[in-house]
């Protein structure tokens, strides 16, 4: 792409998110101003030169769409990213991508949550679990070379304030067969560039069904599973000269996710029956030994 073409989409999609500022601003979280996510928006495009490809109002779409749920993509907190996706007709689309962090951080805002980890595991690591009535899980890392080919499970833990725990696990089997069908996978996208960030993405979503329950929570993986289903109607935008200002009292998540429950409600039964382990684990020992780094 030359010097002018990316100058001219770059003043494209600057002209439409500002053509969007009143939807942003509507929907948007007090801190988070419109201009801070147009900012946002043109930042992610410079750094991706893949987005200047996509269709504007995609872009717009997926900016409302995490200001909607109060997360803000291509920030440093890592809650969430702008990605390029194919198309079926051979263009590109923008989809909001909710990252581990952006569904942990959704979890606490519940008030509930104590803290809530998801971590990889790779061969050579010390790693056991056990179900039943007294489970236990203990992971000691032990590679050094942290290669994305040696993963061998996922898993995720949630304690709440009341003392309850609970922790999930996924197999790199199950995880592979998600990432079979996901429209990320190809050579560029993120299964590919950032394989140990979407196994911790998919078990900490996974296991969103055993923390307190929230609209926002809700979103999200209705969002996710339209994304990774690729069923591109569930997230229908419009030409960026169409772009309506402020939203109606319906905003594009809340119409999203009414869709995706029921275009995207085989896709998550069908995530669920992937995974082996068929319920949450939980217990109420208010002091398990968890072994790993809560900060990843």
């Amino acid at each position: 792409m030359s010097n002018e073409s990316a100058k001219l989409q770059l003043q494209t999609l600057s002209d439409a998110l500002k053509r969007a500022s009143g939807s942003m601003s509507a929907v948007a979280a007090k801190m988070v101003t419109p201009e801070k996510l147009i900012k946002i928006a043109i930042a992610a495009a410079q750094r991706t030169p893949l987005l200047l490809q996509c269709n504007a109002a995609s872009i717009v779409r997926a900016v409302i769409q995490g200001a909607e749920l109060g997360l803000t993509p291509g920030s440093a907190l890592n809650q969430a990213y702008l990605v390029p996706f194919k198309n079926k007709s051979g263009g590109y689309d923008a989809q909001l991508i909710v990252s581990a962090q952006g569904f942990a951080e959704l979890a606490y805002r519940s008030g509930l949550v104590s803290f809530i980890i998801s971590e990889v595991v790779y061969e050579g690591d010390e790693f056991e679990y056990e179900l039943g009535l007294n489970p236990i899980m203990r992971h000691i890392p032990r590679d050094e070379t942290i290669d994305p080919a040696k993963i061998t499970h996922a898993y995720m833990v949630v304690g709440l304030k009341d003392g309850t725990k609970a922790f999930r696990v996924m197999t790199r089997k199950a995880i592979d067969r998600i990432m079979s069908r996901s429209p990320g996978k190809g050579q560029s996208g993120p299964w590919t560039t950032d394989y140990a960030e979407m196994a911790r993405k998919t078990v900490i979503k996974n296991g969103m069904k055993f923390v307190p329950k929230s609209i926002e929570v809700a979103r999200a993986v209705a969002l996710d599973n339209a994304i990774e289903s690729g069923d591109y109607s569930i997230l229908e935008f419009d030409s960026p000269e169409s772009l309506p200002e402020p939203e109606p009292a319906e905003s594009t998540v809340e119409r999203v996710a009414g869709k995706a429950a029921r275009k995207a409600a085989e896709v998550a039964v069908e995530s669920e029956g992937e995974d082996p382990y068929t319920g949450p684990v939980v217990y109420d020992d208010p002091q398990p030994t968890l072994q790993g780094d809560e900060d990843e």
